[in-house]
């Protein structure tokens, strides 16, 4: 740091400064150490216009304006003081990357993040690490770099070359069999999944429940259902390597029918009257007085008419 100005007159001279990113603040050093100087504040303002007297971490141009306070021995030149502080972007490092896997249509590569990736010789590029819609039995050479960021700049490139299989695997062009069965109190899941698991080429099958159970409320899950409703059973289908599937998603129709009950034993008078009759209640039971014409929970019968109470 140099000053200039007649003696016991302090006049600043302050030159422009560039660092590199590192993700801790950088202070501006230009004003430090100036001789009849004993102390300065600085203000750093960036490309948003807002100031601030804390030191920029992230890359950009950042104009420093600095206040002097001359020692007792000097005084400081009327002007302002100023510079600019660049804060350049880091560079990166070319990050490691393999072909995960192939199928007949698209090549999937490592995923990392913060990568792009470019199958055209860098023309474009992509945050997703699978390029789909490929042609069958083709080597291709997939570019790899580390995107350019805010704090950084792009890396160079890693090329990871690859070949499309010519071995799909046709799902079947219809739903799965239909199920229905009747409640039983416990999970009854889809029964025929094997007729997925056990085709070539298929490495895992998920499953989700979707429904509306007869009470009206909806369903979905992986678990499988107990209570009375219809369900479409959707399965997920992922791929071993070197195959291509022609549907990532089959379908089937559920249903749990309701159970026939049994009545457990005859209901019995509990008490009557001219007026009144009242039964034994049976759990889980409703009642009629008219061959069933109508039905009610309550095993009491008010307001008859009776000759005589009936017994038992």
């Amino acid at each position: 740091p140099r000053a200039s100005g007649e003696a016991g007159t302090v006049r600043p001279v302050l030159k422009d400064e560039t660092v590199t990113y590192t993700g801790d603040p950088q202070r501006y050093h230009g004003a430090d150490g100036i001789e009849g100087i004993s102390s300065v504040a600085l203000t750093y303002t960036g490309a948003d216009g807002v100031e601030s007297t804390t030191a920029p971490t992230n890359a950009g141009v950042y104009h420093v304006t600095a206040i002097f306070s001359p020692d007792a021995n000097h005084t400081l030149a009327p002007g302002g003081y100023s510079a600019t502080l660049t804060i350049r972007k880091a560079g990166q490092d070319t990050p490691m990357a393999v072909l995960e896997s192939s199928s007949s249509h698209s090549l999937t590569v490592s995923a990392i993040p913060g990568a792009e990736y470019s199958i055209d010789g860098g023309t474009a590029w992509q945050t997703s690490n699978t390029f789909s819609g490929l042609e069958a039995d083709k080597n291709y050479t997939i570019l790899v770099r580390m995107a350019e960021d805010e704090n950084h700049t792009a890396s160079g490139s890693r090329p990871v070359s690859g070949r499309t299989t010519d071995t799909p695997v046709d799902i079947l062009d219809t739903d799965m069999p239909a199920y229905s069965t009747v409640y039983n109190g416990n999970r009854q899941p889809y029964p025929y999944t094997s007729l997925l698991t056990e085709m070539e080429g298929i490495r895992s099958v998920s499953i989700m429940y979707v429904g509306t159970l007869v009470s009206g409320k909806p369903y979905e899950t992986s678990e499988a259902p107990v209570d009375t409703g219809t369900y479409k059973v959707r399965f997920y289908l992922v791929a071993e390597d070197g195959y291509d599937l022609t549907a990532e998603q089959v379908y089937a129709d559920m249903t749990i029918s309701k159970a026939p009950q049994t009545m457990p034993a005859a209901p019995t008078i509990a008490r009557c009257t001219t007026t009144t009759i009242a039964l034994n209640p049976v759990p889980g039971a409703e009642y009629s007085m008219d061959g069933g014409e109508t039905w009610q929970d309550s095993p009491k019968f008010t307001g008859l008419t009776l000759s005589m109470p009936p017994t038992a």
